[in-house]
């Protein structure tokens, strides 16, 4: 592992502007499950589905009654060392973009700036009506408010806010309509089956292009939306590199992996870049 970090290192010691894509596995030792395991199969069921939500009010009952438990574990998540290290390489003034696949805003709170949320934020939702936006820590308690009686008790915590509840909770689940117009509330997020905004895919190619090397941390690269990016970094020639433990999408792409945790590598990496 010393050989690989210190590859790595200087693979990255003459670059002053890495492009940086991350994924869930840096988000792991802050208490957010995965969604799938180092051979990039599924752990847990099948996420919702983008039209599912919009289009049958069960499908959105299934949704809120269990993130009104996944939030209350999801939303006290904290950065680890793996987003403070981040943090330091860009405040080094080493990192032309930082991408997240991560809807935890953990990135932000450790002291990153101008972080492309490629899905979105789950600390925020919005009326599909009148397209207000809102915090989802308010929408938190306008939940609790309406469904005082609900049973929050040990449940499984599942990816991104998400949790183990019983079927016959899901049916009487009552959902707070948007305060402003009464309208339906959606997470601001991509949901499995959405589609990400064109204008964030746009500024990423932008950024792209005006990179020297690509560093992916902490994601197996399975879904589409952050491997298109890999894809595109490897016809205009940029090396790509990576931190992550268990098996990679397009790994044949890369000059050098580090099949390690995150939390093990970035803050060596960041120490001996001489970032901050």
């Amino acid at each position: 592992m010393a050989d690989a970090v210190a590859q790595l290192v200087e693979m990255l010691y003459a670059k002053k502007r890495i492009w940086v894509l991350t994924g869930a596995g840096i988000s792991v030792s802050s208490g957010i499950p995965a969604y799938r395991d180092d051979d990039r199969t599924w752990k847990h069921s099948q996420p919702i589905q983008h039209d599912d939500f919009v289009n049958y009010s069960e499908t959105r009952k299934r949704y809120w009654a269990r993130s009104l438990v996944g939030f209350h574990h999801f939303g006290k998540a904290m950065p680890n060392p793996c987003h403070y290290a981040i943090a330091r390489i860009q405040q080094g003034g080493r990192v032309s973009s930082l991408v997240t696949q991560n809807v935890d805003r953990l990135h932000s709170q450790a002291g990153s700036r101008q972080v492309i949320d490629l899905h979105g934020r789950l600390d925020q939702v919005f009326c599909m009506n009148c397209r207000d936006v809102f915090s989802r820590f308010d929408y938190q308690r306008l939940l609790e408010g309406r469904n005082l009686g609900f049973d929050q008790g040990k449940k499984k915590i599942l990816p991104d806010g998400d949790a183990e509840v019983e079927e016959v909770l899901t049916s009487e689940i009552n959902i707070p309509g948007c305060p402003k117009c009464g309208g339906v509330v959606m997470p601001d997020v991509v949901f499995f089956g959405g589609k990400t905004s064109e204008v964030k895919v746009r500024d990423c190619l932008k950024s792209l292009k005006n990179s020297d090397c690509v560093l992916v941390c902490g994601s197996s690269l399975s879904v589409y939306s952050g491997f298109r990016f890999v894809k595109k970094a490897s016809e205009i020639g940029l090396p790509l590199l990576a931190i992550n433990k268990g098996i990679m999408r397009g790994q044949e792409l890369f000059e050098l992996v580090v099949a390690e945790a995150c939390e093990e590598i970035l803050p060596r990496v960041a120490e001996e870049l001489d970032c901050g």
